[in-house]
């Protein structure tokens, strides 16, 4: 009885000297001088590396093809269970095209989806 109470003694002891070591050093990591422009420098840092660059809106070609790679980046990633990235891509390809009418005049998405969607018709029933 003698031996489980020893060997749960020093595990709890061993718990609270690492949970105390923890503290002390996130303690310390927090009073450091220039802690916050640390933090502020690496957050702009990871907000320019995952910033879109949008092309101009004059060029449609440029247009075209960001639409289209965001499409595919959005669909890859869905594809590989990663949905909010891949909603991310998707978003950023419909704010291109703020209006499903424009939708029509890049003619890439007609050719990628199928004809019901972007007949002027009445759609076809199966």
């Amino acid at each position: 009885m003698a031996l489980p109470f020893i060997v749960s003694l020093t595990l709890g002891t061993g718990v609270a000297f690492f949970l105390g070591y923890c503290i002390y050093f996130d303690q310390k990591r927090l009073s450091a001088p220039d802690y916050k422009k640390r933090v502020h420098e690496r957050r702009r840092w990871n907000r320019m590396n995952t910033a879109t660059i949008v092309p101009c809106a004059n060029n449609k070609a440029a247009l075209e093809e960001y639409f289209v790679t965001q499409m595919k980046a959005g669909e890859a990633l869905i594809k590989q269970n990663q949905v909010e990235e891949g909603l991310t891509h998707f978003i950023n390809a419909i704010i291109l095209c703020a209006q499903p009418a424009k939708l029509k005049s890049i003619r890439v998405l007609p050719s990628t989806e199928p004809e019901d969607y972007f007949d002027d018709e009445e759609p076809r029933k199966a």
